[in-house]
């Protein structure tokens, strides 16, 4: 698989070289591979051109300068050891030199604490051999290999199936991964608690994280950080330090020094945006990752998530909100239709009062609170006031009940008023409820009779539901003088056009 842009070290810190040493001791001419000692020195192996019938590690400190007593050797002869790392105490060596030309290349297993404790272990490839420069030992107890080839520009990975042979243990090609900056891989480690990996070319490192120790899928799907190197010779291997730092072993053809030791600083992530802020700000640091849980997590979703989560709240609030819309216009315009319908909505809602202006006549007085002494409000307004079932009245107000005011001025409820022209008397004059049309009286009710009962007549009138001699108060008697509300008197009642309600006026009485 194709490796992912690589990601370059962000500051003047990351990614900076510093020589450690040089090596000058004939013993260690022509390095190829180097390991991190426990007491802070190096394990080197020199190439094959080095090595005589027994394979030999050399133990050098700080000052690139072999320890007495530091040599570590086996009774073996060696055809062209290449790299070389230290793994659960044991140093692995990995003769795999001219390994295209070769039936098999070769690991040795060496107990650093008692080198008679070694064994060597050889594979075969799964087609034709190829060069290989480079391996690493999976964490676990099979302790099994990873091989990378040294072909131009990429690397093809190799590990066996099952176990470690001591001979033909055969191996699987478990992927491939493309070098962006080019090269040929010629070093690779494992930091300490395998949690990294970093392959090495000529003139950068990359490193992967590791997840659950599978390296394979770390190195040919993950995206690695990249650390330009500049060694002076020939590029061999690379380890971690104790630090976590980059050590790099270079080689030198001939003459004085024979190579040397740089260490590097990995590349570092992307700097976050805000980070250096936040640093400035005076927080504690620990402080600070806590409090940037949320922000780390947003950051890691990447810009193209973030955007499409902003794009997806953006839309449900849209969405709301046109909804919100739809519901106010839908509930606006039913009250419009119910009030047009002449439904009750609540207070907010009751007619004005002109709406009564287009009412039939014959609404019913109990509807309006005559019955009770109440009549409906908006009847009484002054401004458009009109009696209730009368005709339609001037544009000056009435009193409910009152005669029709006088040219000019309007009209006080019980007041006298101007006479109207006398009229002919009607043979039946109307009873109390009773409206008129076309020239008939009618009984509330029911046209031409009177409430409950058949009335008789007289020329006094009649009071409510009996028959009297003369004018009288409901349910009594009262002399030929004066009429009571509701009772009739020598005069018809006028026309429905006059706007009048009730019997008229006599004897300078009010109505």
């Amino acid at each position: 698989m194709t490796v992912g842009a690589p990601v370059w070290a962000q500051d003047e810190e990351s990614g900076g070289g510093e020589k450690l040493c040089d090596l000058h001791d004939p013993r260690l001419q022509s390095p190829a591979g180097i390991a991190a000692a426990e007491d802070g020195g190096w394990w080197v192996v020199p190439s094959g051109e080095n090595q005589d019938s027994t394979l030999s590690i050399q133990h050098v400190g700080t000052d690139c300068n072999p320890q007495q007593s530091g040599e570590v050797w086996v009774d073996h002869t060696p055809l062209d050891p290449q790299s070389l790392l230290v793994s659960d105490g044991f140093l692995w060596v990995g003769d795999t030199g001219g390994a295209s030309e070769r039936p098999w290349i070769t690991l040795n297993q060496i107990e650093v604490d008692q080198t008679g404790n070694n064994v060597i272990f050889r594979y075969v490839f799964p087609d034709s051999p190829v060069d290989v420069e480079a391996f690493v030992i999976l964490p676990g107890d099979d302790r099994k290999p990873v091989f990378f080839s040294a072909a131009d520009g990429e690397t093809t990975l190799y590990s066996p199936p099952g176990e470690n042979l001591v001979e033909n243990t055969p191996m699987d090609e478990v992927g491939t991964a493309t070098l962006p900056e080019g090269g040929t891989v010629t070093g690779a480690a494992l930091n300490d608690d395998a949690t990294k990996i970093v392959l090495r070319t000529e003139s950068a490192a990359y490193e992967y994280d590791v997840d659950e120790g599978d390296v394979a899928a770390a190195v040919t799907e993950g995206e690695p950080l990249v650390t330009p190197l500049a060694d002076e010779g020939q590029a061999q291997d690379i380890t971690y330090d104790a630090d976590g730092n980059f050590v790099t072993l270079a080689s030198l053809d001939g003459g004085d020094p024979l190579g040397s030791i740089t260490t590097y600083t990995p590349a570092a992530p992307p700097a976050e945006d805000g980070g250096d802020d936040a640093a400035d700000s005076g927080g504690g640091s620990s402080d600070s990752e806590d409090d940037g849980g949320i922000v780390d997590w947003l950051l890691d979703l990447g810009f193209t998530n973030i955007i499409r989560i902003l794009t997806g709240i953006a839309v449900v609030g849209f969405g709301v909100m046109l909804g919100g819309i739809l519901v106010i216009r839908k509930h606006r315009r039913r009250r419009r239709e119910a009030a047009d319908d002449g439904e009750e909505l609540g207070a907010a809602e009751e007619p004005a009062f002109d709406d009564f202006k287009d009412d039939p006549p014959g609404r019913d007085p109990v509807d309006i609170g005559l019955d009770a002494g109440q009549p409906d409000p908006e009847v009484g307004q002054l401004a458009q006031g009109s009696v209730y079932g009368a005709a339609r009245q001037e544009p000056s107000g009435n009193v409910y009940g009152a005669p029709k005011p006088r040219p000019g001025g309007g009209a006080v409820y019980g007041a006298p008023k101007e006479e109207p022209p006398p009229r002919p008397p009607r043979e039946d004059p109307p009873q109390y409820g009773a409206f008129e049309s076309a020239g008939q009286g009618s009984v509330y009710g029911e046209a031409g009779r009177s409430f409950a009962a058949e009335p008789r007549r007289n020329a006094a009138g009649t009071t409510y539901g009996a028959a009297r001699e003369q004018a009288g108060v409901y349910g009594a008697t009262r002399d030929a003088g004066g009429n009571v509300y509701g009772a009739g008197n020598g005069e018809r009642t006028p026309e429905s056009d006059d706007d009048y309600w009730g019997p008229p006026d006599v004897n300078g009485r009010g109505r």
